[in-house]
């Protein structure tokens, strides 16, 4: 988890990756006193166990690091046998109750609708769009994305019920099934043998329903070297279902489907957003990749999910091995520009 206000952070490191010193974190910036003390600026899990697919074999494995030890290994190894049994189990239970145990019923969950209310209030926000419209006219930068976070409180239980960690993830099964996306993602921080823990990171739950991918770092198995690879997002569309009882691939859907798709297509003002993203990321990505293989494979194209169309690039280069990796591509890139437009470095 990489929270809004790393890119304190990351504007430092990238100063000094471009020859700079002296860079320093203002600490009084208007927008870290909204900082959230409830969230970490940053959270890392270390996977000792975990279960990995491979999509290309349809392979699952079973990965465990443990130090030397015949105790610590025999718990690793027992760990997986179990693991093994209760996979195998799934299996073999009916479809019907994979079903109805892996989602809860969107009409059953709106009963107790929770209300988001914004970050900041409209007065605020108007104010910022209209600093946002000077700072433009000003040639501080020629787009800016002005965003609103939306809160809520719900009650959960109490940290040392043994349940807390089910709350967020019955939450988390209500967004993947209004709103299934290719990055959906459950991670709980919460660490059950600390309760008396300060560390903001402890209680933090993250469910995520994104359709965008931010960052890949892959490597070429043709060519050894590793593909930096980012897909911004700028153009949404809502997509039509259908009414009750009506199939997605009736012809009536399609056609629908297909004039929606083209309205976004046709859209000047997304393409032009779309557009500004794309040459941001290509700049950013020319920061730690081999120079000249940054391109552009896929331009403006739209992608269809289960909700929305949307208008989708794709940016790729080659990973300069030489002078950077994984993290510095992060560093070069973060916050991404689909969320914050393009401002200029000062």
């Amino acid at each position: 988890f990489l929270g809004y206000e790393l890119r304190h952070i990351t504007q430092c490191s990238l100063f000094e990756l471009e020859g700079g010193h002296g860079c320093t974190i203002n600490d009084s910036d208007a927008s870290r006193e909204r900082t959230n003390p409830n969230v970490p600026t940053a959270a890392f899990f270390f996977a000792d166990r975990s279960l990995l697919f491979d999509h290309h074999t349809g392979d699952w494995y079973l990965v465990g690091v443990a130090n030397k030890g015949e105790e610590v290994i025999d718990d690793m190894l027992g760990w997986m046998k179990g693991t093994q049994a209760q996979i195998e189990a799934i299996g073999k239970l009916p479809s019907s109750t994979i079903s109805s145990s892996s989602a809860l019923n969107s009409k059953n969950a709106n009963k107790n609708a929770v209300e988001f209310v914004p970050n900041r209030p409209k007065d605020q926000y108007q104010m910022d769009i209209a600093r946002s419209h000077e700072e433009i006219r000003n040639g501080e930068s020629y787009e800016l994305c002005v965003t609103n976070q939306l809160e809520a409180e719900i009650t959960l239980p109490k940290r040392s019920d043994k349940k807390l960690h089910e709350s967020p993830f019955d939450l988390y099964k209500i967004l993947r099934t209004n709103n299934p996306a290719p990055f959906s993602a459950f991670m709980n921080f919460y660490n059950k043998d600390d309760d008396d823990s300060s560390d903001a990171s402890a209680s933090l739950s993250i469910c995520c329903s994104s359709p965008e991918r931010f960052l890949s770092v892959k490597q070429d198995p043709q060519h050894e070297n590793f593909v930096v690879e980012s897909k911004p997002i700028k153009g949404t569309i809502a997509r039509y279902i259908g009414d009750e009882g009506e199939s997605e691939s009736s012809d009536m859907v399609k056609t629908i489907n297909d004039r929606i798709m083209q309205e976004l297509r046709d859209s000047t003002k997304d393409q032009a957003e779309n557009l500004m993203i794309v040459d941001l990321l290509r700049n950013d990505l020319g920061r730690v990749c081999e120079v000249g293989s940054v391109h552009v494979p896929y331009l403006m194209n739209i992608e269809s999910y289960a909700t929305v169309h949307q208008m989708v690039s794709t940016v790729r280069g080659n990973l300069d091995g030489n002078t950077s990796n994984a993290i510095d591509v992060i560093e070069a890139c973060f916050p991404g520009g689909s969320m914050t437009g393009a401002p200029k470095q000062r």
